[in-house]
């Protein structure tokens, strides 16, 4: 009889621990879907701010009529440089600086080194000076 308690109550226990581990899981699971919710808040917020960056800079860049295929690959740079450091300030920094005077500045070449683009930087600045003409 003592064996036939000792048996029920290992069952009991291995049940209980069972539970706790399923206990566990879901809410691992749910706050991992908390937190990719977080982020995806942040990520919008920042891409509306970089939104209202790039705005604000084209005004610093004159005519860019019949150039846009030209501001597109030059903005191209530094929205890949802000999605190459994430949701963070320092993205934000990066992407504002990106974009001051009218592309011409140290931190475009920055981003373009950081990009695997350095190669390319001459090609870039006959591009920028393109859309700085008046």
């Amino acid at each position: 009889m003592v064996a036939g308690f000792t048996r029920s109550a290992a069952t009991s226990d291995a049940r209980a621990q069972l539970y706790c581990w399923v206990v566990l899981a879901v809410v691992v699971l749910l706050l991992g879907d908390i937190t990719e919710a977080r982020n995806l808040r942040r990520a919008t917020r920042h891409a509306h701010s970089s939104e209202g960056h790039r705005r604000a800079h084209l005004r610093s860049c004159g005519t860019i009529a019949g150039q846009r295929h030209i501001l597109h690959l030059i903005e191209r740079v530094c929205a890949d440089c802000h999605n190459l450091y994430g949701s963070s300030t320092e993205a934000a920094t990066i992407g504002y600086n990106c974009r001051q005077e009218c592309y011409a500045n140290p931190e475009f070449e920055v981003c373009m080194h950081q990009l695997l683009m350095g190669h390319r930087i001459n090609e870039f600045r006959m591009l920028i000076s393109m859309i700085q003409a008046p």
